[in-house]
């Protein structure tokens, strides 16, 4: 389970964007990812078109795809009659406990909840597109939540994130075969000039899924990072009819180190 220290390495770059404003706004068609680090997420409950969904989240697994037509602006409220009562009034509809903007035309959309302590009830929320004309099957999403500018190396693939940063990674030889990706992150710790090697593995390369991958800082002098690797498989759509979205395949490679 992710530690505070790690958490709250995450919440520094979590602008809000929150959308609490009750008039209405543009609907869209997406699928929702949800996640969640130091703490789960239940008891949060939201308006798809005029059906009031659950929303669940957790570290342990990437979930969804979950089919999601609804107002731009995504609101979660603390019962299940106070979203009822949010479709159903204006003047004196329940205010949000938490909300987000969802982008416009993006088939697939990753829901980012962090605790910045387990004893918090409400998460911080961020939203990121990842359509998969932008970040496709074989691709790697980096989230660099720690304040280490990284070095990474992926089977030769070199590429450099920033802190805060995230960025997307690819090249045409992933797409083609089940591998063995041989993984390298470096940083200049405590003002070095050099970079120094901070996690190394070989992890398990599959075409047909994405991968997204959260850096944290640990504040662990021997293990500095803590990384964490999921996937899901764009392949698979979400099931209109079904809120926890069916039996598609979701999963993490857990890397934490």
């Amino acid at each position: 389970m992710l530690t505070k220290l790690l958490a709250l390495s995450a919440l520094f770059y979590l602008a809000a964007d929150p959308a609490t404003a009750q008039q209405p706004s543009k609907s869209i068609e997406t699928e929702l990812l949800t996640l969640a680090f130091n703490g789960v997420v239940k008891d949060l409950y939201y308006l798809h078109g005029k059906e009031v969904r659950e929303m669940e989240a957790s570290s342990l697994s990437l979930a969804g795809p979950i089919y999601y037509k609804g107002p731009r602006a995504l609101r979660f409220y603390k019962t299940e009659a106070e979203a009822l009562r949010s479709l159903e009034e204006t003047e004196n509809a329940p205010k949000p406990v938490l909300s987000t903007f969802i982008a416009e035309k993006t088939n697939r959309t990753l829901l980012l909840f962090v605790f910045a302590d387990k004893k918090d009830k409400t998460p911080k929320l961020k939203t990121y597109g990842v359509s998969d004309s932008d970040l496709s099957e074989a691709d790697y999403k980096i989230f660099n939540f720690s304040k280490q500018n990284l070095y990474l190396n992926f089977n030769d693939k070199k590429v450099a994130v920033r802190a805060g940063e995230d960025r997307n990674v690819r090249t045409p030889e992933w797409k083609r075969e089940v591998q063995d990706m041989n993984v390298l992150f470096g940083a200049k710790l405590n003002g070095s000039k050099e970079v120094q090697r901070v996690y190394s593995s070989v992890w398990a390369h599959r075409p047909e899924r994405r991968n997204f991958i959260f850096i944290f800082d640990s504040g662990d002098r021997n293990r500095p990072l803590g990384i964490y690797r999921y996937y899901d498989v764009p392949s698979v759509a979400a099931r209109k009819n079904d809120p926890s979205g069916g039996d598609a395949p979701e999963g993490i490679d857990k890397a934490l180190e």
